[in-house]
């Protein structure tokens, strides 16, 4: 007996000491841990110090009040002047150890911009915009050159771009050695390039795909200034003005003036482009169909390319289809014995530039196989579709100003508009119209029917099977749609009027993805844009100093800047049955507010 209440006190006993440790454990069922920190870590110490002269090892470290973390050392840490072999940069307890690989240049400034890449272990909390310097002669370099980078094309700000300054004042510096110092922009196309030497430089900005610090790749953005910048620098006197309790003489504030330094330049502003590739190469042939053979090109053809057939010989209705920058062409063959062949033959021949940038024509024999048919099609090389599909720009309303077309996917060769039927309604009746089907192009992809719409009617259109015949004898999916059309007072009107009127402008109007709508050349009188449908629109701007229509990069090896682009800093509501005038001063506002943040996207 004794000895079971033994057993019984002792398993009391486990039980009250487990049930202690979990409230020990849980202490406390409310708050918890205390505030969260949010403290970023703190510089204690380095070596050598910040700052230092005459430093030959080329090892350094730096210490924080608390354990440290590196968050994308090889992206974010700036090391300048530019390492061919880049430092070792690590993370050590409550250190951040750095190793130079490369041999230390004497009487240089080195500076280490960690920008936000230092963090504490825990918390993440990051220690913004630390630099840490020291020199190898006996003078530190401390002037600093700051400004932003805008994308040329649409005013975007640039982040991660290579900005480098050269006191080689020659152009091709850029092109063949690293520069002088470096920094990188941050996601608002900043940047501030720190212990710089006095004297003459030119500054470049490169998204420096390769990591070689120079501008040798043709698919490199690339940014430059014109002019040649001396970095100074200099003391303002700033006025602070405190209010106290009125004093015996009635002054009832102190006036305090404090200095602070400036270096300039501290807002320089470079527009960044991707220079057009005219290096022309052929790349592909395509033979989706059997009768369409498709030649592609990696850039803009200024003169034709020359397509021939060698194993059959060509019909006069074969025709070729080229896009408006003759980089897609297409052959069109109209004999079906020729097109039923499994392996076509070609000889193109296209315009290129050797290295010294002289033209000469290059000949290439293409073979456009088409690909085996598949389970679902086994007669595909054989038989074109049973019915010609086709698109018209019927969607919801069609606009009163514009005919009803029809898009179709392969030439057309004959039309008959009686077996088109176009029907308006009157008292639950349907009326026949008269009309007639016309040709929109050269080649038959596009017909139309041009009528004068009254927006109080609904429409009809029906096309019957035969209506369309494509040059390979097929006819069209037979279709009906009815529709209505617009009246003049559901749509909006906006005149823009320059200011500061420059002939070359042409003005863009964009929508809400900074995509372009329409545009037009600026006129002195005003820019009309007419029929647009209600709703928030913005605008652009652009100088089109080649008078070619396009916006246009630059070019390096010309010196040539991207053509210069405004954007009028507001959205502009258009409302239904309303005239909008808009007046516009476009150098009235800095470049690097001008572009309404809604349409501002920031690349990472």
């Amino acid at each position: 007996m004794q000895k079971k209440n033994i057993t019984n006190y002792s398993q009391l006993l486990l039980i009250s000491l487990l049930l202690g440790l979990f409230s020990c454990a849980n202490r406390g069922g409310g708050p918890q841990g205390g505030p969260q920190d949010i403290t970023p870590p703190k510089f204690i110490k380095s070596k050598p110090v910040n700052g230092e002269l005459n430093v030959k090892k080329n090892e350094l470290e730096i210490e924080f009040d608390e354990y440290v973390q590196l968050d994308k050392p090889g992206e974010k840490i700036i090391v300048s002047p530019p390492q061919m072999e880049p430092a070792t940069i690590r993370a050590s307890n409550k250190k951040v150890l750095v190793t130079f690989n490369d041999t230390l240049q004497p009487n240089t400034t080195y500076s280490i911009d960690f920008t936000n890449s230092i963090m504490d272990l825990n918390e993440n909390n990051r220690l913004e915009g630390y630099t840490y310097s020291f020199s190898t002669g006996n003078e530190l370099d401390s002037l600093q050159i700051s400004g932003t980078v805008l994308d040329a094309e649409n005013l975007n700000p640039l982040a991660n771009l290579l900005i480098g300054i050269y006191d080689n004042l020659h152009d091709t510096a850029f092109t063949t050695t690293p520069p002088l110092r470096i920094a990188r922009t941050n996601e608002l196309g900043y940047f501030s390039i720190k212990s710089v030497k006095k004297g003459k430089y030119r500054i470049f900005a490169l998204n420096d795909l390769n990591r070689d610090f120079y501008f040798n790749n043709p698919n490199e953005e690339l940014a430059f200034l014109d002019s040649i910048i001396s970095p100074s620098i200099t003391n303002i006197e700033l006025t602070d003005t405190a209010k106290t309790a009125p004093d015996s003489t009635g002054k009832d504030s102190i006036v305090q003036k404090t200095k602070k330094t400036i270096f300039l330049p501290d807002s320089l502003l470079l527009f960044a482009f991707k220079e057009t590739v005219f290096t022309q190469k052929f790349i592909k042939a395509e033979r989706k169909e059997p009768y369409k053979i498709s030649f592609y090109f990696n850039a803009p053809n200024t003169k034709a390319p020359v397509i021939k057939p060698l194993n059959i010989e060509p019909n006069k209705t074969d025709f070729i289809q080229s896009n408006l920058l003759a980089d897609t062409l297409c052959y069109w063959l109209s004999d079906s014995l020729k097109w039923q062949k499994d392996s076509l033959t070609f000889s193109v021949a296209y315009e290129m530039k050797d290295s010294s940038n002289t033209s000469f024509i290059q000949t290439d024999t293409i073979i456009a196989t088409i690909k085996a048919p598949t389970k679902k099609s086994k007669n595909q090389k054989k038989q074109v579709l049973n019915n010609v599909q086709f698109k018209t720009n019927i969607k919801g309303k069609l606009d009163n100003y514009k005919p009803l077309l029809f898009d179709f996917t392969v030439p057309i060769l004959e039309v008959d508009s009686q077996k088109i039927h176009l029907q308006y309604e009157k008292d639950s009746i349907w009326e026949e119209l008269s009309v007639k089907a016309e040709k929109q192009d050269s080649f038959g992809f596009c017909y139309g029917i041009h009528y004068k719409w009254n927006p109080e009617l609904n429409y009809k259109i029906t096309v019957d099977s035969a209506a369309f015949k494509s040059r390979y004898g097929i006819s069209v999916t037979k279709a009906t749609s009815t529709f209505s059309v617009k009246a003049d007072d559901e749509y909006a009107r906006l005149i823009v009027s320059l200011l500061n009127y420059d002939s070359l402008a042409v003005i863009q109007l964009l929508d809400n993805k900074d995509a372009v709508l329409q545009q037009q050349k600026a006129l002195q009188e005003g820019t009309e844009f007419d029929y647009l449908n209600p709703g928030d629109y913005y605008l652009r701007l652009f100088i089109d100093s080649n008078n070619n229509g396009i916006w246009d990069a630059g070019k390096y090896s010309k010196k040539e800047q991207a053509e210069q682009v405004y954007y009028f800093n507001t959205k502009l509501n258009l409302r239904a049955n309303w005239d909008v005038e808009q007046e516009w001063n476009f150098k009235s506002i800095p470049w690097t507010q001008q572009k309404p943040k809604s349409l501002i996207k920031k690349r990472k």
